[in-house]
């Protein structure tokens, strides 16, 4: 794409979330969650409770975790149309790939949480449902 064609704003919003996306899991994958491996299981439990309790009662990550999905199907769709054959290719194996990390967080991260948010042996969270775009349909 040159730098005088008009930006597709659902790829540009597909990219930028991505990013966002994975620069929220990168650090956490290799900063936050190693030294909390290290710690005691209480203080383990309830720094992963008060971070799902940040996270659950977020609408804006939701809606990014899922919106990113969304933008880049689209954007795939979008780039196929218009006749971009390798881009919509890559394009489509991303959401496939970030459709696949929706699935593992819906079907086993979110469970996880729950029976996290039960575990005795740290202070209780507040029972608070969580929200619509959190329930897990598996």
């Amino acid at each position: 794409m040159s730098s005088a064609a008009p930006k597709d704003p659902v790829l540009v919003a597909a990219t930028l979330g991505t990013g966002l996306m994975a620069g929220l899991h990168l650090p956490f994958d290799i900063g936050v969650m190693p030294v909390l491996g290290r710690r005691e299981d209480e203080r383990l439990v309830a720094a992963m409770r008060r971070a799902n309790n940040a996270l659950d009662d977020e609408a804006a990550f939701g809606t990014l975790f899922l919106g990113v999905f969304v933008a880049t199907g689209l954007a795939a769709r979008r780039l196929a149309r218009a006749d971009r054959g390798d881009a919509a290719r890559r394009a489509r194996a991303a959401a496939v790939l970030y459709g696949l990390s929706v699935v593992t967080t819906v079907c086993v991260n979110l469970p996880l949480n729950r029976r996290l948010r039960a575990a005795p042996g740290a202070a209780p969270t507040p029972s608070v449902p969580p929200p619509v775009w959190a329930r897990s349909p598996c």
